[in-house]
Formats: C-alpha cells, sequence, structure tokens
C-alpha cells in the first residue's frame, strides 16, 4: 500500500469538505484529522529545511560554513 503524500492528503481535504457541505458536521473529526496531518508533515519539512539550509549557506569570516566554527 502507498504512503499517502501532502498532495493525496489536500485532495482528501477537498473531498471531507465537500462530503460536510452536504451531509453535516458529523464528519467534521475527519477533515480536522486530516488538516492536522497535512500541518504536522509541512512543519516537519519546513524544520528539517530551516536546519539544513543555514548550515550550507552562512560563513564566517574564513569562508568556512558556520557550523565548523
Amino acid at each position: 500500500m502507498k504512503s499517502a503524500d501532502t498532495g493525496d492528503i489536500e485532495d482528501a481535504l477537498d473531498i471531507a469538505a465537500r462530503i460536510i457541505d452536504r451531509f453535516g458536521y458529523r464528519y467534521w473529526p475527519i477533515f480536522e484529522r486530516l488538516e492536522a496531518e497535512l500541518e504536522n508533515r509541512t512543519s516537519r519539512e519546513m524544520r528539517i529545511q530551516a536546519r539544513l539550509n543555514p548550515a550550507m549557506t552562512e560563513t564566517n569570516q574564513s569562508g568556512q560554513p558556520s557550523r565548523y566554527q
């Protein structure tokens, strides 16, 4: 079975919104769970990139990356 990526979760959120609009808020917990999962994945990716990018781009006076100071 394939793991869901962020695009799959966004598609599921669109579907869940239409279901809630048509059938009511009893499906709200599914929407909230999908939203939380999307936010969690996005946050995780951003936190990793925030740690990787400065380490690779910032340099000190000697021209070495700052992590080597």
